[in-house]
């Protein structure tokens, strides 16, 4: 069986095609805003597999940890959800998504390590991980 494809969708818009796990764990534990809030705002993991594949969006912000998105080849996406943060509706963080503000409830934001768990379980299966909650969005 062929290993699975995965690409990297920097925020700036260039791709990375089947990128090293280190140099993935580097960006999530150690890139600040000049990486992870840069361009588009928003970066992307592209699971290719046997089916159709998924993605998971990710927004970094240094005050605020990642805001992970997953989107399965079909169906609803989820968001996930911290568990070491209380849940405070009114205690939002904007991201800039495109240019545009998106206000996130900061229970949806993980720590950088949390964060690179969660990553790592989707780059081995393409499935949200089983580390965290995940609630609907949108």
């Amino acid at each position: 069986m062929q290993p699975p494809r995965i690409i990297f969708n920097l925020p700036e818009g260039r791709e990375q095609i089947n990128p090293s796990n280190e140099s993935l764990k580097e960006l999530v534990l150690h890139g600040g805003d000049d990486f992870w809030a840069t361009g588009s705002g928003q970066a992307a993991l592209e699971f290719k597999g046997k089916g159709d594949g998924s993605r998971l969006l990710l927004m970094g912000l240094q005050s605020a940890g990642f805001f992970l998105i997953y989107e399965p080849a079909e169906g609803d996406a989820i968001t996930s959800v911290s568990p070491a943060k209380p849940a405070n509706e009114e205690d939002m963080v904007t991201v800039y998504v495109g240019g545009e503000p998106m206000e996130v409830p900061r229970t949806n934001f993980l720590d950088r390590e949390i964060a690179w768990r969660v990553i790592g379980d989707f780059l081995h299966d393409g499935q949200p991980s089983a580390r965290v909650q995940w609630e609907p969005w949108l």
